[in-house]
């Protein structure tokens, strides 16, 4: 299992690893550092539709 890490007022992740990966200490940091990159654009597009959603009058339920 791979800790991923906890952000500020975040909760912290983990994700499963195939067992080689799990044995080997730099695949784990490369797929550590790969993680972050990818949840950072996730979240800041996503925050860019939940505005665009308010701007429109929806709600972030539709």
């Amino acid at each position: 299992m791979l800790y991923l890490g906890c952000e500020a007022g975040g909760s912290p992740g983990f994700a499963i690893v195939e067992a080689s990966a799990a044995d080997d200490p730099v695949r784990l940091r490369e797929m550590r550092e790969n993680h972050h990159p990818f949840v950072t654009e996730w979240r800041t597009v996503d925050n860019e539709l939940d505005g665009i959603a308010r701007a429109s009058g929806l709600g972030r339920d539709v």
